[in-house]
């Protein structure tokens, strides 16, 4: 809320000092979110908006109750005509940004944040999806809609509250220092135990509102103590420096605390980054400096002459369109674009969000807020908010109006919520463990039970590995099989990493169970990791000294710098083709036929048959997109893994030795 709000509406002193306070925070995050590395704290912008808002919306409470003419209705109607207008403006723009831009899938995510924006609840579905740092809120155009949740559920909560104590003729301050300091409790204890719910909850989120309205409702007795500790500061300057030199300097106090300020929110967007613990005490450096910056009052040097500066407060008029603007115009740049923004590219985007801001808060926001007919207003805002909501519900609820697309891409659609858990039966959780699981978990996971342990077969190795389970009995239904895999743990003896914390366990069970067993061939397949290629080598000559006779190392599926349904989608589109490649050689990540090279050669030197799933799905001209001629049943549900018919396939063009040796079974 920009301080003219407060000049408008209850004829408050304005002090353009904090719109240019409100200036520095909204730069703060725009510029983290637009060069993360250059100020990679600059999420505290966020804070400092909580305690700029604290005091602002609390100063309107306690002037208008001290006045008797408080009036919780009139409250709210403020506040929907100052929220509402470019709220609507930009998630307009984001809806049809996203029609153009957004396969169904992303699509209905797109309409359950239009539902939680149009209901400012859009913290607690961000909570449910994920955390603020994941990679995921890439794609997520209404991101930072969370802060506005936190807002406004305080405001739903704190002008009651407030109403409440002074009927009871309570002392404002003491009730608000006792819930801020109980929700300030909650941050501290919680961030150590769910720092994303911590981040996200409104309750671990007030105390950062109530530190501005600790400064409303205490702002005379402050400032009287201000001033009878600046009476102290000249007499200390006067007798004891300047030998009862008149030396007055009756701004030296403030200055010390608006420089204080600046040093302190400074120091925490430059020091913090996405790794730092946050909020908890980390939160404390910038909510405490930008008290500090609005106790420093107008008179201080730096907010009389740099926050109080034509630029920083102009920034700051607009900075709440300037907020709303610039993430959904930074997410689908990056969409449309199809590559990483160049600084360039980024300096065009602040440019375009200033103009755009500008021209929301002129042609939309003031003719909303201001002038005659304030009810209708009111009513249209309101009806406006809730048709948003319910075409985002639609959207939801028709799966991201997937019949925006000819029937020829729908067909693709359905692997973006492809459950390979459920639908490609790699036996999840029993046969191939997920990263929590330890060997114990293992079932027999061996098929046909009758036949002789030796004369089957043993797929070893990661999720890669799995999804070759359903391929071999396509070539003999009655071969003995055993699946033995487990997530993101390649078949290498001593391998560890933090993705599966039990993989060193599980492959030490692996190879002592294939010994017990007198296994006699065994696959081993992942997506091999680049180093470990000594252990790998090291696993291959272990497995030659025992009864393993037949040792196939199979390398990964080419893989797709994004979902193969998405790259099909987008190759689609950009071409204007009529149907579906066959093959693509476009998102491809790199170096594939380098590492199919690498692990050739291994298999070379260590005497053992290599097969190349590179070479059976890819060949000059690309990468196979689809197995049957009509394009619906894809090669793989995501970057890397097979899908059946793809297994099916792939297992079909294995060296004939192994194909002989599984029919003979």
């Amino acid at each position: 809320m920009s301080v003219l709000d407060i000049f408008y509406s209850v004829n408050m002193k304005y002090r353009e000092d904090i719109d240019g306070l409100r200036a520095v925070a909204v730069i703060a995050v725009v510029l983290f979110h637009m060069f993360p590395t250059v100020l990679t704290g600059g999420f505290v912008g966020v804070d400092m908006f909580f305690v700029i808002s604290g005091y602002l919306i609390s100063s309107i409470i306690y002037n208008e109750l001290d006045k008797s003419s408080f009036s919780i209705r009139q409250f709210y109607c403020r506040r929907v005509r100052r929220i509402f207008p470019a709220l609507i403006t930009v998630l307009v723009f984001t809806y049809f940004g996203g029609w153009y831009l957004f396969l169904p899938n992303d699509y209905k995510k797109l309409g359950a944040h239009m539902i939680a924006a149009s209901t400012f609840s859009s913290n607690f579905l961000l909570y449910s999806e994920s955390g603020y740092f994941d990679t995921a809120s890439d794609t997520k155009p209404l991101l930072h809609l969370w802060s506005l949740g936190i807002e406004e559920q305080f405001y739903i909560f704190w002008p009651m509250l407030c109403y409440i104590a002074w009927v009871k003729k309570l002392n404002f301050s003491t009730v608000t220092i006792i819930v801020s300091s109980f929700s300030f409790m909650l941050n501290v204890i919680g961030v150590e135990v769910d720092s994303v719910r911590t981040f996200y909850w409104p309750t671990t989120r007030a105390w950062e509102l109530l530190i501005g309205a600790c400064l409303s409702s205490k702002s005379n007795y402050l400032y009287n103590y201000l001033k009878q500790f600046q009476s102290r500061l000249n007499t200390f300057f006067n007798v004891i420096l300047y030998d009862n030199v008149v030396a007055h300097n009756d701004n030296l106090i403030y200055d010390i605390l608006s420089t204080t300020g600046a040093f302190l929110t400074l120091f925490s967007m430059y020091s913090l980054t996405k790794a730092s613990v946050f909020p908890g005490w980390s939160a404390v450096l910038p909510t405490i400096g930008t008290a500090f910056f609005i106790l420093g009052g107008s008179t201080s040097w730096i907010n009389r002459k740099i926050l109080s500066s034509r630029l920083l407060v102009g920034i700051g008029i607009i900075s709440y369109p300037l907020y709303l603007w610039h993430w959904p115009l930074l997410i689908y740049s990056r969409i449309y674009l199809k590559h990483e923004l160049s600084s360039f590219h980024r300096l065009l985007i602040i440019s375009l969000t200033i103009i755009l801001a500008g021209l929301t808060y002129i042609c939309i926001e003031k003719p909303a807020r201001f002038g005659q007919f304030l009810r209708i207003k009111f009513g249209i805002l309101c009806v406006l908010m809730v048709s948003i909501g319910f075409v985002g519900y639609q959207t939801y609820r028709t799966d991201g109006l997937p019949n925006r697309f000819p029937p020829i891409i729908r067909d693709i659609f359905g692997y973006l919520n492809y459950d390979h858990r459920v639908v490609h039966s790699a036996r999840f959780r029993t046969c191939h463990l997920a990263s929590e699981q330890d060997a114990s978990e293992f079932s027999i996971c061996a098929d046909n039970k009758e036949k002789p342990t030796s004369g089957g077969v043993l797929i070893w190795g990661d999720s890669t590995a799995a999804h070759l389970y359903n391929g071999i009995p396509s070539i003999n239904p009655r071969v003995r099989v055993t699946q033995l895999t487990g997530s993101a743990c390649p078949p290498i003896i001593g391998y560890a990493t933090w993705k599966h914390k039990h993989c060193t366990q599980i492959n030490d069970y692996i190879f002592r169970r294939l010994v017990q067993e007198k296994t006699n061939t065994v696959i081993l397949a992942a997506k091999w990791p680049r180093t470990n290629r000594s252990n790998l080598t090291r696993t291959i000559s272990m497995l030659k000294n025992t009864t393993v006779k037949n040792i196939y190392l199979v390398s990964f599926f080419p893989m797709w710098k994004i979902t193969l349904a998405k790259c099909i989608y987008k190759y689609y589109i950009d071409n204007n083709l009529q149907r579906i490649p066959n093959r693509l050689n476009t998102c491809l990540s790199p170096d594939q036929a380098k590492v199919d090279k690498e692990l050739n050669k291994i298999a070379i030197q260590s005497n053992i048959t290599y097969i190349s799933l590179y070479k059976i799905f890819c060949n000059s001209n690309g990468c196979l997109t689809y197995i049957e001629q009509n394009g619906t049943q894809i090669t793989s549900y995501d970057q890397y893994h097979l899908t059946i018919p793809a297994t099916i396939y792939a297992v079909s063009h294995f060296p004939k030795t192994l194909l002989n040796f599984l029919k003979d079974k």
